[in-house]
C-alpha cells in the first residue's frame, strides 16, 4: 500500500506509468469449526489429507474429518500437567516424518511442576488417537516467569525438530532468572532462553539423563566452540509462531516485540553464518529503546526482514508469525501471510530474496493488508493466535479467544501488492476485467500470458476521467512474441454509443510495441458509473498467438496525462 507520501508525489507529477495488473479481489474466508475451547494451533500428519489436528491451550487435541466436516467425538489425546497461567498452555503439535510407521508425535507446552517448557513424545495408537502411557520427555526447560514461552516447534526439511523458546518472560529480559548484563537471549553458554534448538529426536547423546532424549545435530553452529549445542540461532525474544516454507525451506520466524517493533526474521534454506536475531540489544531493526538495554548491533546480527510499529493499518502490538502460502489458490502462491494477535490486522507479503547479509527490514515486496476485502461467510476473524496448513497447503487461522476456525477458500493477489494506485488525476481503483489465463513455472510468479482458449484481455478503471481536456492515455505492450505477424487491436469502449472504438492496430513484432489513445471528450467514455473498458485483442481471425513463458513476459502498463 502507498504512503500518504507517495501519494502526494503521484499527484505532483501528474503522470505515472504503473503495472496492469494491481489490483485484488477480495480474500474469501469459510469458518470451518465454533465451538473450540481456545484452540491455538493446528497442522497434518505427514501424508494424512484427510485430518487435521487441532491444539486446545488446556491440552486437548482435537481432530477435524475434513471429508465430513465434523470433529471427531473423542479428542486424540489430553496431554496431561498443563498449566495455562499468564501465557502458558499446550502451544503446537509436530510429527514425526515417518509418523505412518512408527506413530511419534510432539508437544510442546508449559507444565504445572513451575510452569517449565517441556517437549514430550508420545505414539500414536492410530491417528485417530494416542495414549498419555506412551509419554518420553525430550527436553525440559526452566522458565522463570509465566511469559513469553515461545510456543513454536516443527519438523525442518532436514528432519530436526526445531524449537522455540522465549527468553523466560519479564520486561527487558533482565530480573530473577535472566543473566546480568546481557539478558538471557544473549547468553549463549549454558541458557537455552531465548534460542531457536535443533535437536535430532532419532538419537540419543545423553543416556543417563531422562530429560536429554535426543541428539546434537552436528551442522549446529556451536558445536565444538563456545556455546550451547542446542542452540541453532539466538537473539530472540518470543518466537511463537514460525514455519518453513514448505517450497523453499526458508524459515519464518514471528518474533514478539516489546515496546516498539513486532518482526520477522528468516533463516534461509541455504545457511548463513550468522545466528544472532539480536535481542534484546536490538527490538527489530533498532536499538531497543526501553530500560537501558539497547545497543548497536552485534557482528553476528541478522536484522528481520520486515519490522512494524505499534499503530496504523500497519501496526499492531503481537505479532502471530504464518506460513507462506503454497495452497490450490493459484493467485495467492508465495504471499507470507501473517497477522498481529492484537490489532486483528491480516497481512502479507513476498520475500525478495535478498541475502541476509543485507537484510534491514524493507526485504520484501507485495506488502499488502487484507481487511478491506476480507469476505468472511460467518464469525468474525480475531485474536489469531495461529495460521495452520492441511496437506494440500490450505491456509487455516486459528482464533484463540472466538473458539473458531477459519479457512482461506479463494482470493488473489498481483505482483506488486496493490489494491489502489497512486491518486491519478482522476479518483478511483484501478480494476481488472477479465484477464488472460493465469499461467506460470514458478509458484512465487504472478504474471499473465494469453492463450488460445483467451482471445482478448479487458481492463477497466472506476472513477472518472480528468474533465479537464485532452487525456492521453497510453498503453504499452511488451509482447516480444516468437511470431512477429501478430496483430493487436486496442479499443475503448464508448459508453454514449455502447460500442468499442478502435483507437490503435498494428502488426506485432518481437519488440515492445506502444499506442497512445487521445480521449479530447471524457464524457463520452466515463458513462453514468464512471467506467472506462479496454479491450486489447491479438489476431483479427479471433485466435490468439502464444506469448511464451520464463524471459519472455508480456505486460501491460499505463500512463495518464493530464
Amino acid at each position: 500500500m502507498l504512503s500518504a507520501q507517495s501519494r502526494a508525489l503521484a499527484l505532483m507529477l501528474l503522470c505515472l506509468t504503473f503495472p496492469a495488473f494491481l489490483n485484488a479481489q477480495s480474500l474469501e474466508v469459510e469458518r470451518v469449526l465454533t465451538g473450540l475451547a481456545q484452540p491455538i494451533f493446528a497442522t497434518y500428519a505427514p501424508g494424512d489429507g484427510d485430518r487435521l489436528y487441532i491444539v486446545q491451550r488446556a491440552g486437548a487435541i482435537r481432530v477435524l474429518n475434513l471429508n465430513t466436516g465434523n470433529l471427531n467425538g473423542a479428542n486424540f489425546i489430553t496431554v496431561p500437567g498443563v498449566d495455562t497461567f499468564f501465557e502458558g498452555g499446550l502451544f503446537s503439535i509436530a510429527f514425526h516424518p515417518d509418523f505412518e510407521n512408527n506413530g511419534f508425535f510432539y508437544v510442546h507446552y508449559t507444565d504445572t511442576t513451575g510452569n517449565d517448557t517441556r517437549v514430550v513424545r508420545f505414539t500414536a495408537t492410530n491417528s485417530d488417537t494416542a495414549s498419555t502411557a506412551t509419554a518420553q520427555n525430550i527436553i525440559e526447560i526452566n522458565q522463570p516467569q509465566g511469559n513469553h514461552n515461545g510456543g513454536f516447534m516443527a519438523f525442518g526439511p532436514d528432519g530436526y525438530l526445531y524449537v522455540g523458546i522465549g527468553d523466560g518472560g519479564n520486561a527487558n529480559d533482565t530480573g530473577a532468572g535472566h543473566t546480568a548484563g546481557i539478558g538471557n537471549s544473549q547468553d549463549i553458554t549454558n541458557n537455552l532462553l531465548g534460542k531457536m534448538l535443533r535437536l535430532d529426536i532419532d538419537g540419543d547423546d545423553f543416556p543417563a539423563d531422562g530429560n536429554r532424549n535426543y541428539a546434537i545435530p552436528p551442522t549446529n553452529p556451536f558445536v565444538g566452540v563456545t556455546g550451547d549445542d542446542e542452540i541453532f540461532l539466538y537473539g530472540l525474544r518470543n518466537p511463537f509462531r514460525c514455519s518453513f516454507d514448505r517450497l523453499t525451506g526458508d524459515l519464518y520466524i514471528g518474533d514478539v516485540g516489546q515496546n516498539s517493533r513486532e518482526e520477522i526474521n528468516l533463516f534461509p534454506a541455504a545457511g548463513h553464518t550468522d545466528y544472532n536475531m539480536g535481542w534484546r540489544l536490538r527490538e527489530g531493526t533498532i536499538q531497543t529503546p526501553a530500560g537501558g538495554i539497547g545497543g548497536p548491533r552485534p557482528d553476528d546480527n541478522v536484522e528481520p526482514i520486515y519490522d512494524y510499529l505499534r499503530t496504523g493499518q500497519f501496526g499492531g502490538s503481537s505479532v502471530t508469525g504464518g506460513y507462506v502460502y503454497r495452497g490450490p489458490i493459484q493467485g495467492l502462491r508465495g504471499n507470507y501471510f501473517f497477522t498481529d494477535f492484537n490489532s486483528n490486522n491480516l497481512w502479507s507479503f513476498r520475500f525478495d530474496g535478498s541475502d541476509p547479509a543485507s537484510f534491514n527490514g524493507e526485504n520484501f515486496s507485495a506488502l499488502f493488508r487484507w481487511n478491506s476485502v476480507l469476505n468472511v461467510d460467518a464469525g468474525t476473524i480475531s485474536s489469531v493466535a495461529s495460521f495452520g496448513e492441511d496437506l494440500e497447503g490450505n491456509l487455516y487461522l486459528v482464533d484463540l479467544f472466538g473458539g473458531e476456525l477459519f479457512k482461506i477458500v479463494g482470493g488473489s493477489l498481483f505482483e506488486d501488492g496493490t489494491l489502489e494506485p497512486p491518486v491519478l488525476p482522476f479518483a478511483g481503483i484501478l480494476e481488472s476485467g477479465s484477464f488472460a489465463d493465469l499461467a506460470s513455472s514458478d509458484d512465487s510468479a504472478l504474471r499473465y500470458r494469453a492463450v488460445t482458449s483467451t482471445p482478448s484481455i479487458q481492463l477497466g478503471f472506476r472513477g472518472s476521467i480528468a474533465t479537464s481536456s485532452p487525456s492521453v492515455l497510453v498503453f504499452k505492450m511488451e509482447n516480444r512474441v516468437t511470431t512477429p505477424n501478430v496483430t493487436q487491436t486496442i479499443e475503448v469502449f464508448n459508453f454514449i454509443t455502447n460500442s468499442y472504438e478502435v483507437f490503435d492496430t498494428r502488426t506485432g513484432s518481437t519488440s515492445d510495441q506502444e499506442a497512445t489513445v487521445e480521449i479530447n471528450d471524457a464524457t463520452n467514455y466515463a458513462g453514468a458509473l464512471g467506467n472506462i473498458d479496454v479491450r486489447v485483442t491479438w489476431n483479427a481471425d479471433g485466435t490468439v498467438t502464444h506469448f511464451p513463458w520464463g524471459t519472455a513476459v508480456d505486460q501491460v502498463s499505463f500512463q495518464f496525462i493530464d
